[in-house]
């Protein structure tokens, strides 16, 4: 695919973005809390505007998977698919994590990526190299911020909107970490629609199957609901 929209709605950061074959075309970026579905639609329609491309001209779609916001991904992964099977195109879903872990890659030391799980812990993945060389090195799980904090090393870079809160406490702990510099802090969707187009080999128009959002754990919701069974 050679025209890609990106829409990543998956925590409380937004991002939309339209790529075409060389480069980003238009992309908006915003903080949204838990309004994910409130200017989705809008930034769509701006950045269609922007990069003077009407939706007929998208041939796929990325989209964010998570893990994160429970209701902000299913705004997004809802919003793709809907766009996908209305303008026949296919689609395809890149964690969360991934998108963190390439945007903050270096090529020196390991990127950790890190998102806010809440009750005491982070969502984490592990990456190494930069261009060709960068690849994911850990799993996608959860972990205790504070088994994570003292586990870095000097060279580990922590990036993503848990990162700040895991290297307070690191530094308290006497740890040296490295954060991402602010200007890679905001996730990018360019950065989705990057690994988009190298995912989308093999997938076809109305594959569908596997976007499903990377939830790592049950909301609370269904939590209560296994306790209450058990």
């Amino acid at each position: 695919m050679t025209v890609v929209l990106a829409i990543d709605t998956s925590t409380d950061e937004a991002s939309v973005a339209l790529v075409g074959e060389q480069r980003p075309c238009a992309e908006l970026s915003w903080i949204t809390g838990a309004n994910h579905s409130r200017y989705l639609d809008q930034a769509v329609k701006t950045v269609l505007s922007y990069g003077e491309a009407r939706l007929e001209d998208v041939e796929g779609i990325a989209v964010a998977l998570g893990p994160g916001s429970f209701n902000g991904l299913r705004v997004g992964v809802s919003y793709a698919l809907g766009l996908a099977f209305g303008l026949d195109i296919l689609v395809t879903g890149v964690p969360t994590l991934d998108i963190i872990g390439l945007q903050a890659a270096r090529g020196t030391g390991r990127v950790y990526a890190l998102i806010p799980a809440g009750r005491g812990e982070v969502y984490i993945s592990t990456y190494e190299g930069e261009g060709e060389e960068w690849s994911r090195v850990g799993e996608y799980g959860r972990v205790a911020t504070t088994e994570l904090a003292i586990s870095l090393e000097p060279t580990d870079l922590l990036a993503g909107p848990a990162a700040q809160a895991v290297a307070g406490l690191a530094w308290e702990q006497g740890k040296s970490v490295r954060l991402v510099d602010p200007a890679r802090g905001m996730r990018r969707a360019s950065f989705l629609a990057e690994l988009g187009k190298q995912r989308a080999q093999g997938v076809a128009a109305g594959d569908f199957d596997a976007i499903r959002p990377l939830y790592l754990r049950q909301s609370s919701a269904e939590e209560k609901r296994a306790a209450s069974r058990g």
